[in-house]
């Protein structure tokens, strides 16, 4: 499996010690299936997207979780249970989930390197002013965590 960080370097073209330097977490508002929006995590650092099953539930979605065998091996350590994958649209775009109990307290969704860069992904900054686009569209940022501001 190659690592995030290797993904990352090679759509953005930076070089190991930008690479070393560089974790871009994002919280955006995603309108997915039917407009219903969700705060989503923006996760330069992931190469896989994630949704909790408090998300699948509430699209009523519980009977399309296909079986998967693969394994989440995260970063801090902590034991991931995979309960399935499925797939969410975004205007035209499906998008591929591993379906897990949690995301985070807040967020029930997460979107690794690959898809961001896939869809347009794009962020601009100007006098602290940050937009994101994504999926062709802009999004508003919630909040943001990067090691480098």
């Amino acid at each position: 499996m190659q690592s995030s960080r290797a993904c990352l370097s090679e759509i953005l073209m930076v070089d190991e010690k930008a690479r070393n330097e560089m974790n871009l977490k994002l919280i955006v508002k995603l309108k997915l299936n039917e407009n219903k929006i969700e705060q989503t995590i923006l996760d330069t650092a992931s190469e896989i997207n994630f949704t909790s099953m408090k998300l699948v539930k509430k699209l009523k979605m519980e009977n399309e979780i296909e079986e998967t065998k693969n394994k989440i091996l995260p970063f801090g350590g902590n034991v991931v249970s995979n309960l399935g994958k499925i797939s969410l649209k975004k205007r035209n775009v499906v998008l591929k989930f591993i379906v897990v109990e949690k995301v985070s307290n807040r967020e029930n969704l997460l979107i690794g390197c690959k898809t961001l860069f896939e869809n347009n992904f794009s962020l601009l900054c100007v006098n602290g002013t940050c937009v994101v686009k994504l999926f062709n569209s802009t999004m508003d940022i919630v909040k943001y965590k990067s090691d480098e501001k």
